[in-house]
């Protein structure tokens, strides 16, 4: 009897520590996910307060209201889309590589257009405006400067 038990309990731990593995695994895939819904919780927050504070500064009048809203929202934070690590194991060297670039042009678009919305709204501003903007937006782009040295 002790036979026949053996290789029963032996199957059950093997069944137990499976399992115990793959809800541990679900379980850190939740953890990422939530982080990241978190991080772009705050990163729609960040955005927002600083183009608060950036609106005040510049003292708008209210014939560069229109060009202020076309800014803000073309300069609104992309959700980017993540590759799903089983299609890219399925992808050769090849396929991988033109995913890549395909992103890469894609981002460069995305930039060439907020880009061209900045300089759009730049030229409505009178000299004095565009100081503050200048001051406050580069301030912007240096911290993230900084943080990446």
């Amino acid at each position: 009897m002790n036979r026949k038990i053996v290789p029963a309990l032996l199957v059950a731990i093997g069944l137990t520590a499976t399992s115990a593995y793959v809800f541990a695994a679900q379980d850190s895939q939740c953890d990422r996910s939530r982080n990241r819904q978190e991080q772009s919780t705050k990163r729609l927050e960040h955005f927002d307060q600083r183009m608060v504070k950036l609106h005040v500064a510049l003292r708008l009048t209210s014939s560069q209201e229109a060009t202020w809203a076309n800014f803000v929202s073309k300069l609104q934070p992309v959700k980017t889309e993540r590759h799903d690590p089983q299609q890219w194991q399925n992808l050769n060297t090849p396929e991988r590589l033109d995913r890549m670039l395909d992103n890469m042009k894609s981002r460069e678009q995305k930039m060439a257009e907020r880009a061209a919305s900045i300089l759009s709204f730049y030229a409505t501003l009178t000299p004095d405006q565009q100081r503050t903007f200048d001051q406050q937006f580069l301030s912007h782009l240096d911290h993230h400067n900084h943080m990446q040295s």
